[in-house]
């Protein structure tokens, strides 16, 4: 098993343009590691969302 660690800003590489525009604001960027893309989360964007579905 792998630790988590917080990725390095020159690893993070813009977000595909695959999703809607609402998807890809929630989305800070994607990570290529080991074949696979991970997806970076902006977890302001998150809370802020929810905040405002909740109210």
């Amino acid at each position: 098993m792998t630790t988590a660690r917080r990725p390095v800003d020159e690893e993070v590489q813009p977000t595909p343009d695959v999703a809607s525009a609402a998807i890809r604001s929630l989305i800070q960027g994607v990570i290529a590691a080991k074949g696979r893309m991970i997806s970076v989360l902006s977890l302001d964007m998150i809370a802020a969302t929810s905040d405002v579905l909740a109210a």
